[in-house]
């Protein structure tokens, strides 16, 4: 009987050993897995290598991550780091002690311990990761040894030791809260999940809130950023559902990615123009903004940045802008007028795409290229007008704009490719002002009454152009748009070319026997339409008139 009990102590320590996976390296250990019952989990001081007993000093990344069965840990004397989301995902974890001997902890590292409600953090901590407390929903305050020469807390959340960095407000706060003033930054998921709070108060020393500072903070529903915030980080808002007024400082510079991400009722907001960039999904799905002012000094709208805007109205992109990103205001169904500043010199693809109210759009001279389906589907547009640097227009660019009927195509495309104009049905011209395009074999695909117009003298047209007919474009007389006539005792009429195009009128008396004489040389202007007037006619029993080539 003796020596089954002494043989049972020398196994346990064994079967505690093999419920741990683990590396080396300096002769310390790494833990990288546990594959133990769960319940009350105690990392060891050492573990035995070959039979050599090392010393535990790091719980590692992903290390006890999802593990369902945890309610308890109880950390080794030698450990003095634990990894970045070492202890992702715990729920079952409901307190921890991180003892004195600890050094650093990695982001996320108790990240979504949402039945955790005790934490304590030792002397010797002198780094905690972004997010490490982050979403521990149960979690009321965090508390700091008091000779922790790194970090403090006060009422409950975690600061740098001098207050000038709020680390991790605890996610089960509620009601309202004030940061203390003399904060200059909120630390990335500085709030995450802090879902109970109904109102922030952000000091007039804060200058940076950091990335996803108050993501899924759902109980928000107004917040005003002080003037001193110069960067808004990417996600800092994101999910935030109740968000309905949002005050931007008037010296933010950058405006991250997915800040407003879902911000479902956010209705207006104005960007000042001390704003240079706005991030990617900036204000994806905000799907109750209504108006919306982008400030002067904006150079990028970043892709997504207005996705799914279903109620914006009217944008204003300002002349700094140079890029709009891809699906920047992809299906902004309300969007009835876009003003592209003139330097913008790329559309994304997409970016306009499904704006089933926009009735038209002016490509400003500064764009190169419009992007693989920047106006697909934007079913009311009648009119496009492209600006003469475009070479290049992309696939699907202009598909299914059902009530398009005709397009003016500057001299600089060179490229048009396949699809850009498939499904136009009201589509009966594109007139182009330069040589003939290269052109995708379904550029014009289902677009059975299209020609496409040429200018004589321009080069490379034949008969057909990707399967459409060609025709040249001449100038013609208005006879049915009310000019055709007498006007204060001059007759005269209209006529229509390509702007910068040069007709001579002449006239004759006798069309058996002509002798047409010049009257009148008009250059067209941008409209494409100019008058002519005859004050000459009563002097005449007959007058014929033609248009020529100067």
């Amino acid at each position: 009987m003796k020596r089954f009990l002494m043989w049972l102590l020398v196994a346990l320590p064994a079967l505690a050993q093999a419920q741990f996976t683990f590396t080396t390296n300096n002769g310390a250990i790494t833990i990288t897995g546990y594959a133990g019952p769960g319940g009350a989990v105690i990392i060891p001081d050492t573990l035995s290598w070959y039979g050599v007993p090392l010393p535990v000093t790091t719980i590692g990344t992903n290390a006890f991550a999802f593990n369902t069965a945890i309610t308890n840990i109880i950390i080794g004397t030698n450990v003095t780091t634990i990894g970045d989301l070492a202890f992702d995902t715990v729920p079952s974890l409901t307190s921890i002690v991180i003892p004195d001997n600890v050094v650093s902890i990695g982001h996320h590292a108790f990240f979504y311990c949402y039945n955790l409600t005790s934490l304590t953090i030792g002397s010797s901590v002198t780094n905690i990761g972004w997010g490490a407390f982050g979403a521990c929903t149960k979690l009321m305050a965090i508390s700091v040894n008091s000779n922790n020469l790194s970090f403090t807390n006060l009422s409950g959340v975690l600061f740098n030791k001098d207050q000038t960095t709020l680390i991790q407000c605890p996610a089960g706060k509620s009601g309202g809260y004030t940061i203390p003033g003399g904060v200059v930054k909120i630390n990335d998921a500085a709030f995450f999940d802090c879902y109970k709070l109904t109102s922030v108060t952000i000091p007039a020393s804060a200058a940076n809130i950091g990335n996803d500072a108050f993501e899924e903070c759902d109980g928000l529903s107004s917040l005003t950023i002080p003037n001193n915030v110069t960067n808004i980080g990417d996600n800092a808002f994101y999910g935030c559902q109740k968000l309905a007024g949002i005050l931007i400082s008037t010296n933010t510079i950058n405006i991250g990615s997915s800040v407003f991400y879902n911000c479902t009722n956010l209705s207006s907001v104005t960007i000042p123009n001390s704003v240079t960039n706005i991030g990617k999904s900036a204000f994806f799905s905000c799907s109750k903004l209504k108006t919306t002012s982008i400030g002067t000094n904006v150079t990028s709208i970043g892709d997504y940045a207005f996705y799914l805007c279903t109620n914006l109205a009217d944008i204003i992109i300002p002349n700094a802008v140079n890029s709009i990103g891809q699906s920047a205001f992809f299906s902004c169904s309300s969007l009835k007028s876009a003003i592209i500043g003139n330097s913008v010199a790329f559309i994304g693809g997409g970016a306009f795409s499904s704006c089933s109210a926009l009735k038209s759009i002016v490509i400003p001279n500064s764009v190169t290229n419009i992007g693989n389906y920047a106006f697909a589907s934007c079913s009311r547009l009648t009119n496009a007008l492209i600006g003469d640097s475009v070479t290049s227009i992309g696939t699907n660019a202009f598909n299914s704009c059902i009530n398009l009927t005709s397009v003016l195509v500057p001299s600089s495309v060179a490229n048009i490719a396949d699809f850009a104009f498939t499904g136009c049905s009201k589509l009966k011209g594109l007139y182009f002002y330069g040589d003939a395009p290269i052109c995708g074999t379904s550029a014009f695909l289902d677009d059975t009454s299209l020609i496409a117009y040429y200018l004589p003298e321009s080069m490379g047209w034949t008969v057909s152009l990707s399967g459409i007919p060609t025709a040249l474009w001449l100038p013609a007389m208005q006879a049915g748009d009310g000019s055709f006539g007498v006007e204060t005792n001059q007759f005269g009429f209209n006529s229509k070319w390509a702007s910068g195009q040069t007709v001579v009128v002449e006239a004759c008396t006798n069309l058996s026997n002509p002798d047409w004489q010049p009257v009148q040389t008009n250059t067209f202007p941008s409209s494409g339409s100019a008058y002519f007037s005859d004050s000459q006619w009563t002097n005449y029993p007959n007058r014929f008139y033609r248009l020529r080539s100067p």
